[in-house]
């Protein structure tokens, strides 16, 4: 599929993160030109000012390279393979001008400014459930469970993040960190020769260093590494697409973006040190030759966003998803429904495919999960099945992967001319195009993950052809929450059987291991991997509330406070959800709200508590259920007290406006933050001429709900200047809170 390279300016991507965390705007460090935006507006172009990329050409000679240097005033800061450099302005000199006096130069073929690009956000495991883009009850997912039966990832395949930084340590991801193996970790020396110092994890070029996660940041980068890798089978968090590969963390980014000389360097590096595989959630809106041949000279998958502004790219090139490049391929968002997200790029042409990016829940730094959005979220779902590919058969090339995942996607009405393909990834039927040779499960009973499996239920792997037994067979194990049972198997044709002496038992995880040579075909070819089972028998355990927060019986609650409720499982709304009640009243005619999420009762308003009120929460039976179908049966109430208001009212707005010239009838309002009621100093209230005289005005007052209402007697002078004085005892909240300062302003009239 061919992709567009004209050179049209198009947006830069923004961030499109549903997280609680906002993403800094990035910061004017380029020169001042403007050009058009898609939409008409003026954009400010986002480059270094203070240096250019130059591409030499091939039969330059290093001497006239120093001596177009040496004339233009730049020195070498960075060099690339294929003749290409990052030059330093050495004085005053414009980006402009540099590179008007390098393309007159004969031993240059191109030079450009350095861009800015910015980042482009919009199991057993017990979030598992959360993540629909994997499995969902309508099956508008990409069917990993399946994938998963398949491959899982293998630790040889290495996926690069190239992004903002990854939490190396958070629980969900630190098994499955890249490690450079041939360094030897804070010696301070180069030990591997590969340019780079220490470089363990991978290497941070926005910095400069070997730190790959900056502890307070990064949380764009840490989140799209969940999504490739978080562990499976862990007990704890999310589960990635590929949870068994590795992530090599390439920081070029802060959390506004970075530049393409660092994005040019972290591709470098990535296929210099071994990953196959190159995620990249971040965008440019400007066409950069150095960062095209960066990519088309890397040896791998080239994973990248189609972007976030609802545009064509066909009409709109946005890279470096527009390259025309074979290796790379290009990824929109779809939601949940199977609609292309509202805020998703398409093409048709040059958008490959779609993935899951709207309500994304990953990892973050700090061993915490939260939803994020955005084609960032997209493309590390694509990025996770070319893992899957490669684990499958690291025999397969880049463009044979890409080629593999575009041609097993399924079609669906609604992205029908929105992406080449017209339609969603699927990790299953990719795996099965795969082209392996080895031997691998086609489909299990009870599934992967499966829930409420009944007590007399056998196990059956179904096998792509004929199984014999092989040298391991007899080191088939089942265990029941990791211990070990006794089993009976068996071969039946495509067939194993896995029996347990007795029989199963109630509210137990089970876990089924096969190693890779415990079968083989008539090849005499076994599993690639060994092959993992995990399922959960009948679950009859109520869910039982373990406390509260606030605790019950605590007192000056902060009025910005959470209300949840523990339980010691997973539980979702159950129908009594509507009947927890807030001082007697059901929540919904009180102006509150309930869910349930995890093992969390959520009860919140829109707005916060109020000030020294009690609050009694009653929890009913039925409230939640659990996956297994089992409702709390215990009723529960906490009590609480919030804090008292502390806080002196505010006056937010006044008519007339500071300054403002109005007519001389004018009404006087004053708005506050909150109803207020006359004080001890109400009365000294005062509207004088804001002249020598200072002479006082006749008027009358009225407190109406937060409003002050001053309306004079008789109209005001003309062309007079007048000052309004509020003495800070003047009035008062419910709190009996004056005002923090007296607060006087001026306005004149016509």
């Amino acid at each position: 599929m061919r992709k567009r390279t004209g050179r049209g300016i198009c947006l830069l991507i923004m961030v499109v993160f549903v997280l609680n965390f906002m993403i800094a705007p990035a910061t004017t460090l380029g020169a001042q030109l403007f050009e058009k935006k898609n939409n008409g507006t003026e954009e400010k172009m986002k480059y270094a000012n203070d240096r250019v990329i130059v591409k030499f050409k091939d039969n330059a000679k290093a001497n006239d390279i120093e001596i177009t240097k040496n004339i233009t005033g730049t020195r070498t800061k960075k060099k690339f393979k294929s003749n290409i450099e990052v030059v330093m302005i050495e004085d005053h000199t414009s980006v402009e001008e540099v590179i008007a006096e390098l393309q007159k130069n004969e031993s240059v073929e191109y030079a450009e400014p350095d861009y800015w690009c910015e980042i482009a956000a919009q199991v057993d495991d017990p979030f598992y459930s959360l993540q629909w883009g994997l499995e969902n009850d309508s099956d508008f997912d990409i069917d990993a469970e399946a994938a998963w039966d398949i491959s899982m990832g293998s630790q040889e395949v290495i996926i690069a993040v190239i992004d903002e930084g990854v939490d190396i340590y958070h629980p969900d991801l630190s098994d499955n960190i890249w490690i450079n193996t041939k360094e030897i970790p804070n010696d301070g020396i180069d030990n591997d020769g590969n340019g780079y110092i220490d470089d363990i994890h991978g290497w941070d070029f926005h910095n400069d260093d070997a730190s790959v996660y900056d502890v307070g940041g990064d949380y764009h980068g840490t989140h799209v590494a969940g999504i490739i890798a978080a562990k499976g089978d862990n007990g704890i968090g999310t589960i990635g697409v590929a949870p068994n590969v590795k992530i090599m963390p390439l920081k070029f980014a802060g959390p506004s973006g970075g530049y393409v000389s660092d994005a040019i360097a972290a591709i470098e590096y990535a296929k210099k040190m071994g990953a196959k595989i190159a995620n990249n959630s971040w965008g440019i809106g400007y066409y950069s030759e150095a960062l095209r041949q960066s990519i088309d000279n890397y040896n791998g998958v080239f994973v990248a966003v189609a972007g976030n502004y609802a545009l064509d790219i066909e009409q709109s090139p946005y890279y470096p998803a527009s390259y025309e490049c074979g290796n790379i391929i290009s990824v929109a968002a779809v939601d949940r429904t199977g609609n292309l997200s509202s805020f998703s790029n398409y093409g048709h042409y040059s958008v490959d495919v779609v993935a899951p990016g709207n309500y994304i829940y990953s990892t973050l730094p700090g061993g915490i999960y939260e939803y994020g959005g955005g084609t960032s979220m997209a493309a590390p779902h694509v990025s996770g099945v070319a893992g899957l590919l490669l684990s499958a058969n690291p025999s397969l090339s880049p463009i044979e992967i890409v080629d593999i995942i575009k041609e097993s996607t399924v079609p669906y009405p609604s992205l029908e001319g929105k992406v080449a393909t017209g339609g969603l990834i699927n990790a299953h039927q990719a795996l099965l195009s795969s082209g392996n040779t080895a031997l691998f499960v086609n489909s299990s009973s009870p599934y992967y993950g499966e829930r409420n499996v009944t007590l007399d239920k056998n196990i059956e792997l179904s096998f792509t052809e004929e199984i014999y037994e092989d040298t391991n067979f007899t080191n088939i194990i089942l265990k029941e929450d990791d211990h070990p049972i006794e089993i009976d198997c068996r071969i039946s044709g495509s067939s194993l059987i896995v029996v347990a002496t007795d029989s199963l038992h109630s509210n137990r995880t089970y876990i089924l291991e096969v190693p890779s040579d415990a079968v083989h075909n008539e090849n005499l070819i076994g599993l690639s991997e060994p092959y993992l089972l995990r399922f959960f028998t009948t679950d009859t355990l109520v869910p039982n509330i373990i406390g509260s927060e606030p605790l019950d019986k605590s007192k000056n609650i902060p009025v910005d406070a959470g209300i949840t409720v523990m339980f010691d499982k997973l539980v979702a709304d159950g129908p009594g959800m509507n009947n927890i009640t807030i001082n007697g009243k059901a929540i919904g005619d009180c102006g509150f709200y309930a869910t349930a999420i995890d093992n969390l009762l959520y009860i919140w308003n829109d707005t916060v508590l109020d000030y020294n009120t009690k609050y009694k929460i009653s929890i009913p039976k039925k409230a939640v259920i659990d996956q297994g179908g089992n409702y709390n049966e215990e009723k529960y109430t906490f009590k609480f007290v919030t804090e008292k208001d502390k806080n002196p009212p505010q006056i937010i707005s006044t008519y007339p406006e500071i300054n403002q010239k109005v007519p001389n009838d004018v009404i006087i309002i004053v708005n506050f933050d909150e109803k207020i009621s006359r004080d001890k100093q109400f009365k000294n209230i005062k509207i004088t001429t804001n002249d020598k005289k200072r002479c006082s005005l006749p008027f009358s007052s009225k407190i109406e709900g937060n409003q002050l209402i001053l309306t004079p007697k008789k109209k005001l002078d003309n062309l007079t200047n007048y000052t309004v004085l509020i003495p800070a005892s003047a009035v008062k909240d419910g709190a009996k809170n004056s005002l923090e300062a007296s607060y006087s302003f001026d306005f004149s009239t016509d």
